[in-house]
């Protein structure tokens, strides 16, 4: 498992599988009233479509999203982003991201 902060970067072996998680703790504490992520969604975006997802779960009390990445093409840079909306009335809805950047490692 590896958490990344929103804007950062993590290396990816393109052979490796990785399950990432956004800690999105900070942001719903600052919201109106105590809310967690009732949705959690992830895309992908890149010069090409071989870093894929699975497994796309809201964990740890519903305050952190989690994605598994597999593939991706050696020397490849993609965005991860993680988009959730959240339980309270009305929900509210944000987004982060993150570069994934595929190396031999």
């Amino acid at each position: 498992m590896i958490t990344i902060p929103a804007g950062g970067y993590v290396s990816k072996d393109p052979s490796g599988v990785n399950v990432v998680w956004f800690n999105w703790t900070t942001y719903l504490a600052n919201l109106v009233s105590a809310q967690t992520i009732a949705t959690p969604t992830f895309t992908i975006t890149g010069d090409d479509a071989n870093l894929t997802s699975d497994q796309i779960l809201a964990v740890d009390s519903n305050r952190q999203a989690q994605v598994r990445l597999s593939g991706g093409t050696l020397g490849k840079r993609y965005q991860v982003t993680s988009r959730i909306v959240t339980n309270g009335t009305p929900a509210e809805t944000e987004e982060r991201s993150i570069t994934v950047i595929i190396e031999n490692l």
